[in-house]
């Protein structure tokens, strides 16, 4: 009786209180929750965080989906960001409306393990207006070298881009455990005319499909990397969409090129930044203060319209 009541009040617990009771009266209180249909994305972030141990296997994926969003990127992914190292992510995000500041700003974002970015704007959209270039990947560069920015990311997909170069495969190279680029339909071309910088090697697929961002997550966990960069021990993983997925850019077997590391930078990530104090803007260096209350509420409304695929 006391776990019904505890269950049907789900959405009161805190992850501290979970932290405070042992592993297996949290196993029980998960199962009644998921029982009585209050396993909510916010619920889902309680236990991922108090007593992940409490999750049994199939619930330790969340998949959270918008297919159409119409708020700002940090609507979403400020939610579904962890505090302290509480789970994974997998970001996939195809919005028409991304900038480039948005795109820079995702250095912030802390346990990303897969990133993909696709164009999804309309084909006659301006080459030179571009969300994601080669100047946004230096800046992630910068943020790497100097914060210790994408720690955990393994696999990264840039789809559709035109101003995705060469060049990026340079600024790619001191991300600390990166195993896994895929770079189809950009302005990078397989063939003989492509020069591969050291510590890569050259792919193309053998038809004209994209790899979905589960086949990047295999490939970025192959037993090379796993040697370089154990992954953790079954940590709780969120799969963050937003956007439908389109095919923008050139479609022959030339234009799907993905490449594979065949050497990292060093043997340990380095350490993820602290989490104390201000964050800095990527654009100007100064300190980022928490979002005001009316775009808090924007931020709880974008999460609240996507669609929760858990429990």
């Amino acid at each position: 009786m006391a776990l019904c009541a505890v269950a049907l009040s789900a959405s009161s617990l805190t992850a501290d209180m979970l932290r405070h009771v042992p592993a297996t009266v949290a196993t029980a209180i998960w199962k009644e929750v998921k029982s009585f249909g209050r396993s909510s994305f916010r619920v889902w972030k309680v236990f991922a965080a108090g007593c992940p141990s409490a999750l049994p296997r199939l619930d330790l994926h969340r998949w959270v989906y918008q297919g159409v969003p119409h708020l700002a990127l940090d609507a979403y992914t400020v939610p579904a960001t962890p505090t302290a190292g509480e789970w994974l992510t997998i970001l996939v995000i195809s919005m028409p409306t991304l900038t480039c500041a948005e795109a820079v700003g995702l250095a912030h974002f802390p346990n990303l393990v897969v990133l993909s970015i696709n164009d999804n704007r309309p084909a006659d959209s301006d080459p030179d207006t571009d969300a994601v270039q080669d100047s946004v990947v230096r800046a992630w560069n910068t943020s790497v070298t100097a914060d210790g920015a994408f720690a955990r990311l393994r696999s990264l997909r840039l789809g559709g881009w035109a101003g995705i170069s060469q060049r990026s495969l340079q600024y790619l190279s001191a991300f600390p455990v990166l195993g896994f680029f895929n770079a189809d339909r950009t302005s990078i071309r397989g063939g003989e005319g492509l020069v591969v910088p050291s510590g890569w090697d050259a792919h193309l697929y053998l038809d004209t499909r994209s790899l979905s961002s589960e086949e990047q997550f295999l490939y970025s966990f192959s037993p090379e990397y796993q040697k370089v960069a154990p992954p953790d021990d079954s940590p709780p993983v969120l799969t963050l969409e937003l956007g439908a997925g389109g095919r923008k850019g050139p479609d022959d077997i030339y234009s799907n090129v993905y490449f594979l590391r065949t050497a990292l930078p060093a043997s340990e990530p380095p350490p993820s930044p602290p989490r104390d104090g201000p964050e800095r803007d990527p654009d100007g260096g100064r300190p980022r203060t928490q979002p005001a209350p009316s775009k808090m509420r924007s931020l709880a409304e974008g999460m609240d319209q996507c669609v929760d695929h858990g429990g």
